[in-house]
């Protein structure tokens, strides 16, 4: 069996738009993944059934317009999940200029963040960084 997080999903479904696929194609696709299924958080489980219904007729159809906000929403909350908890793995700590304000010591950026999460993410450089404020949050 094979598992998919909500980000690569989303990203997988927005290649296959950017590529011109049709929406038929697109159920298609969702219906093939789903048949690995077991291995699914119900709520993956849940977008792939509702994509493949699209197979059923105009009716069932998501537009393009609509499978775009899908991707990206799945993009958005599967790096929310990914960035709940502190990752071992990582050492780098972001640096905390005041109360709103983060910089990275890979590449300098300095963001507005409020996340309590225990990472965050360099807008600029992209890395993965412990949030310093993480342990106060708790």
């Amino acid at each position: 069996m094979i598992n998919i997080s909500k980000e690569s999903l989303g990203k997988q479904l927005k290649t296959l738009l950017s590529s011109g696929r049709s929406i038929q194609y697109i159920a298609c696709w969702a219906s093939d993944l789903s048949l690995h299924y077991e291995s699914f958080p119900s709520e993956i489980r849940e977008i792939l059934e509702n994509l493949s219904f699209m197979e059923a007729g105009p009716e069932f159809q998501y537009t393009k317009e609509e499978l775009y906000q899908l991707g990206n929403r799945l993009i958005e909350e599967g790096e929310k999940d990914e960035l709940l908890e502190p990752i071992q793995e990582i050492k780098e700590k972001a640096t905390e200029l005041d109360k709103s304000w983060l910089m990275c010591p890979s590449c300098q950026e300095v963001w507005k963040s409020t996340s309590m999460y225990g990472m965050v993410r360099c807008p600029g450089c992209r890395n993965k960084l412990h949030n310093p404020r993480y342990l106060r949050s708790r």
